[in-house]
């Protein structure tokens, strides 16, 4: 848990260095929306294996029996939803160069 923690906290510094000194919507941030991006996909086969919804994977573990697998299910939606958003933030960064300011201001 506390490894995980430690993951929030890095990339959650890392989003917000993003956001205050890179260029929005440019190759620069596409990395960020990446990597947020894998995370959420990853949470969400392993949460819907823990909830049960993924039968052709292995058992979950022995702690997730079918009342804990039901309170996953709400947080899945949330994290799905942040899933689309990210893969989304991320396909239409990608590709856009730095866009150049301009000397004469």
């Amino acid at each position: 848990m506390r490894g995980e923690c430690c993951q929030f906290i890095g990339m959650g510094a890392g989003s917000v260095y993003a956001l205050l000194f890179l260029s929005k919507g440019t190759d620069e941030v596409a990395v960020i929306h990446f990597m947020h991006s894998v995370w959420a996909c990853i949470v969400q086969v392993v949460n819907s294996q823990n909830a049960g919804l993924l039968p052709f994977l292995p058992a979950a573990a022995d702690e997730y029996d079918p009342v804990s697998g039901a309170k996953l299910k709400p947080f899945l939606l949330l994290v799905g939803c942040q899933a689309v958003l990210y893969v989304a933030a991320f396909l239409l960064s990608r590709g856009n160069g730095r866009v150049a300011k301009s000397k004469d201001a």
